[in-house]
């Protein structure tokens, strides 16, 4: 009999073991972009990565958005950042759920455990009452012979309007599950950034549009005359791109040697806006930790 309130080893050796990629493409014959690369690594470096997201418009647009969100399993405690218990058998801190008993099964759902998590509902209670509606996206993803029912809910665009977004740099504004048929789940939590802890672990960052390029570095090997940016004023995931014309071609690139990356990997989600409207659907890549 499988211990539901912790994740299965049949998950656990999927997610240390294969990499998602997953991507819809439709017609882009009468589309506004056209996305070209979304390059990243299979696991969590041990040495320098590099990471590429580009795109082509097919026509003007006034305003693009490129945004990164970086997702990452979480304990249930506010200030806690890791797994809890063995390699193949990892629970939630049972000190920051509703039900420290709860048992999940066949045909329970991502929100189920979003709603035992103390944290999730404690901040759900207090947006809803302010009006604050998140963006929430549903996936099934089928990893080799699983099928990973997952849901992230992400309220950074709107409370980083409202609030700023260097007031709200360090707080986690996107949540997320994962359940298999068996009742194994992770739960997650993220911030708009293109990686998590960009200044500890990015060694350049590149946005180009067309001709037009800005290279950020860490700020201590800045030097005048050098052309580079510090690495602290860059975008912190959110990249906005106004008077695109036809055939621009937009680019995020970034290297990194990681220095403080969780052990289990990460969630890397992209999504681009073209005037305000989500393009196609989240690009959502799936890096596993380095191989042992």
């Amino acid at each position: 009999m499988i211990d539901k309130r912790v994740l299965g080893i049949a998950i656990v050796s999927i997610l240390l073991a294969t990499l998602l990629i997953l991507t819809i493409a439709g017609d882009i014959s009468d589309q506004p972009i056209e996305i070209l690369e979304n390059e990243y690594p299979m696991t969590v470096p041990r040495g320098e990565a590099t990471f590429t997201f580009s795109l082509i418009a097919r026509e003007d647009i006034e305003n693009l958005q490129i945004r990164f969100t970086s997702l990452s399993p979480r304990r249930t405690e506010f200030d806690q950042a890791m797994w809890v218990g063995a390699a193949t058998a990892w629970t939630l801190d049972t000190r920051g759920l509703v039900d420290d008993k709860k048992e999940y099964q066949a045909g329970d759902t991502p929100e189920d455990i979003l709603a035992n998590v103390v944290k999730f509902v404690w901040f759900q209670n207090r947006t809803e009452a302010l009006g604050i509606e998140p963006e929430t996206y549903e996936r099934t993803m089928r990893v080799e012979n699983q099928e990973l029912q997952t849901t992230i809910i992400d309220y950074s665009p709107v409370i980083e309007y409202m609030s700023g977004k260097e007031s709200t740099a360090d707080m986690p504004l996107i949540y997320g599950a994962m359940i298999n048929e068996t009742g194994g789940y992770l739960y997650l939590e993220g911030f708009s950034d293109v990686i998590i802890n960009p200044i500890r672990n990015i060694k350049m960052l590149t946005v180009t549009q067309s001709d037009n390029q800005t290279t950020y570095i860490p700020d201590d090997l800045v030097w005048e005359g050098s052309g580079r940016m510090p690495l602290s004023t860059a975008p912190r995931g959110v990249f906005e791109f106004t008077s695109v014309k036809k055939d621009d071609t937009i680019t995020v690139i970034f290297s990194m040697e990681p220095n403080l990356i969780p052990g289990p990997g990460l969630l890397q989600m992209i999504r681009v806006y073209v005037d305000g409207d989500l393009f196609d659907v989240p690009r959502i890549n799936l890096i596993l930790p380095p191989e042992t």
